[in-house]
């Protein structure tokens, strides 16, 4: 296609091209903070600290624990049969901080 049949040149295609993506970006970033929003801040703030604590008992206090009662190769192994623990982890994660209203599900399909 030439730039008469288009009615644009190269560079007005590029810079709308660039323009839908900073607002598809945009977009895409409001929806977590939208959702966020909806909850009460003592939500969050449990979400926040649900997720510190696992942080700190899966990657700091366990790992720390076995390398120091068993030798390197058994700690090992012990991190290998921990590591099924993060599946109920993430689940009761899901459970309890999810939208589960239909209210709330609602709303955040407006938003979108």
């Amino acid at each position: 296609m030439s730039e008469e049949a288009t009615g644009r040149s190269r560079m007005e295609r590029t810079e709308h091209r660039i323009d839908g993506l900073l607002r598809r970006v945009s977009e895409r970033r409001k929806k977590p903070i939208k959702r966020s929003m909806q909850r009460p801040l003592r939500t969050e703030a449990l979400k926040t600290a649900y997720i510190l604590a696992c942080i700190l008992v899966d990657l700091v206090l366990a790992p720390s624990i076995l390398f120091t009662l068993l030798s390197r190769p058994w700690a090992l192994v012990g991190l290998v049969i921990i590591l099924p623990l993060l599946w109920p982890e993430f689940k009761a994660h899901e459970k309890w901080f999810a939208l589960t209203s239909q209210v709330d599900r609602e709303k955040v399909a407006q938003d979108r």
